[in-house]
């Protein structure tokens, strides 16, 4: 399928009918009114004015476009390992885990299907039990009683994803007229999905009263939230309301925002809780690359219901009408609270107590599509998304999405610069993520007798850092800065020889250019080993750096092994802000879908 430029040309006129109506108007007047051969210059320049403003709107849009259209197929086979080591103190009398077997799930333009699946136990069970519950996911409870000091299970899957993505295609008319029961139960609120508020309720008319039809209801709510929501590891709350005011959240608050607004405007939306492979895919456009990823762990996303097509994945943070061959769906319900059981700790002790548990995931492809050429491009939302290439009229964004346009920075030479004062401490940059990764929830709930640990959805999202490729982070300095430091996020897995050190380069055309400031070098003997992640400052002499875009890169010599810890969905300015290429070039030809944590310390300058 290709979108050729009769049909680009009609979608962009029709995009832009509201501001070009009333000059062409306006032309066609003039033509009747005026002899063109004895026209004033100033009607002339007008005219001229009036077709250079009509060429921009017509090509401009490509280069703003944010939604890429991908048609090819993707397909993977992968093995996936869950392994849990449990440490079991005395005073516990019995300990259960509970596990969801992965579902066979398939659409005409989706299917997973399971190979084959085992259950090991370094301890055999002394009870097992299966059940489904109400949303049709298939537990499995295996008890101990007593249990044993240590335990070790492993979840073994072999499975296949295959995504058809031109497959999705038909009449799906919105408002929707009938639903059967099965997906009408997903129109209702939930704990964590108010879909019934009167602010939800408000957001889902804005949004939905432009839609033609149930795709482009989706699409519209999607490219909201992607838009207002800045990701953030590990939020105080996970539920719509919170997520609508306070605008930040992880995977679990994407979820329930859109489902909300979804429910609210008669789409039938439940969760989708599983597994995602940090190994990413390749996205390339007419002029460049992306890297499209997400950390391993747990994962929460959407499933919209199509009537007569069935249910649809979305991953409301990077694409819309299907998901990518690294998601592994393992539950489902009407929020995450509701689609968490598997890897569910359960025990009953006596008196305060209870286990330490360890989770690992282990994802190995055996084959794998992961480099596809996008087909078109649409010119919403400001943040990126994929989508595959259902037929319709691009969508202007509303007033909703707007934002207020940054103020230019000042102008300076580095001249004038030197002359100024320092005025005050700056600190600013990318500064949240977790120090530690928490992958099971901050405490645990009693449900009666029984104490019970729930997995949360932290991941660990990071780059090795000091590998063959080489990542850069764009960085805005606002004001006349004299620098003090840069820090990353950083991880020490090894290495005694050598350095680390940063190089500032100079942004040209929205690349890395001149480098412009190279921070003092760091002995990697010097850094110690440490849990999690922590800031590791550069330190630079004597640097004047004027207002502006730059670039930072973290270079090494020697053993170095460090990873940079990173944020899905570039929360600190713009979608094209971090770049990678070969170490041994400069091209920086690949932009990554997310945003490296940095620090930048100094003294603002003022006269």
């Amino acid at each position: 399928m290709t979108i050729n430029n009769c049909e680009f040309t009609i979608s962009i006129l029709n995009f832009y009918y509201p501001i070009l109506h009333y000059p062409i108007i306006l032309l066609f007047h003039m033509k009747k009114t005026y002899d063109f051969n004895n026209m004033h210059r100033k009607y002339l320049k007008y005219l001229i004015a009036i077709g250079l403003i009509i060429s921009v709107l017509i090509l401009a849009p490509k280069s703003w476009a944010k939604t890429y259209l991908i048609a090819e197929n993707m397909s993977a086979s992968l093995n996936v390992n869950v392994i849990y080591k449990i440490r079991i103190p005395p005073g516990i009398t019995k300990l259960s885990i509970k596990s969801v077997r992965f579902p066979n799930k398939s659409n005409p333009a989706s299917m997973q299907k399971i190979i084959d699946s085992k259950f090991i136990a370094s301890v055999r069970p002394t009870n097992t039990q299966e059940l489904n519950d109400r949303w049709g996911n298939h537990i499995i409870v295996q008890s101990w009683s007593p249990p044993p000091s240590y335990l070790s299970v492993i979840a073994k899957y072999r499975i296949t994803l295959d995504r058809y993505l031109e497959k999705f295609q038909g009449e799906f008319p919105y408002p929707i007229k009938s639903l059967p029961n099965k997906a009408r139960i997903y129109l209702q609120p939930s704990g964590l999905i108010q879909s019934n508020s009167d602010r939800i309720r408000f957001l889902a008319k804005k949004l939905l009263s432009r839609a033609k039809n149930q795709v482009q209801a989706v699409r519209l709510v999607l490219n909201f939230v992607v838009d207002h929501i800045r990701y953030r590891v590990d939020p105080p709350k996970y539920d719509a309301l919170y997520t609508l005011k306070s605008s930040i959240g992880n995977c679990q608050n994407y979820a329930h925002l859109s489902a909300a607004i979804l429910r609210n405007g008669g789409v039938p939306a439940r969760i989708v809780t599983g597994i995602t492979a940090k190994k990413g895919w390749e996205a390339k456009t007419r002029t460049t690359s992306w890297n499209v990823k997400l950390g391993q762990g747990r994962h929460a996303w959407l499933e919209v219901y199509y009537p007569n097509f069935g249910w649809v994945g979305y991953d409301p943070q990077q694409t819309l009408n299907f998901i990518s061959t690294r998601h592994i769906a393992i539950e489902v319900g009407p929020d995450t609270y509701s689609a968490s059981a598997d890897g569910a700790i359960v025990w009953t002790s006596i008196g305060n107590i209870k286990p330490s548990v360890e989770e690992k995931i282990n994802i190995h492809f055996e084959r794998d599509k992961n480099i596809f050429s996008t087909i078109g491009e649409q010119p919403s939302p400001r943040n990126n998304l994929f989508s595959s290439p259902f037929r319709m009229a691009a969508l202007k964004p509303g007033p909703l999405l707007e934002k207020p346009e940054k103020p230019t920075m000042p102008s300076y030479t580095l001249e004038e610069v030197k002359q100024f004062s320092m005025y005050s401490k700056r600190t600013f940059g990318n500064l949240n993520f977790p120090r530690l990764i928490n992958i099971f929830a901050r405490d645990y709930y009693d449900e009666g007798d029984a104490k019970t640990l729930c997995r949360s959805f932290v991941s660990e999202t990071a780059e090795y850092a000091t590998s063959k490729r080489k990542y850069t982070q764009k960085v805005k300095i606002p004001y006349p800065l004299k620098l003090y430091d840069i820090s990353l996020a950083l991880h020490k897995f090894g290495g005694r020889k050598g350095f680390i050190w940063l190089t500032v380069m100079k942004d040209e055309h929205n690349k890395p250019n001149k480098r412009i400031a190279k921070s003092n070098m760091i002995h990697i003997s010097r850094i110690g080993f440490f849990n999690g992640y922590q800031w590791i400052p550069f330190s630079f002499t004597d640097e004047i750096i004027l207002p502006g875009s730059y670039w930072i890169s973290l270079e090494y010599s020697g053993d170095a092994i460090f990873n940079w810890f990173y944020l899905l969905g570039n929360p600190y300015e713009g979608p094209d802000d971090t770049r990678s290429c070969a170490r041994e070039k400069n091209t920086w030809d690949t932009l990554q879908n997310y945003d490296f944590n940095f620090r930048v310390r100094g003294y603002e300058l003022r006269r």
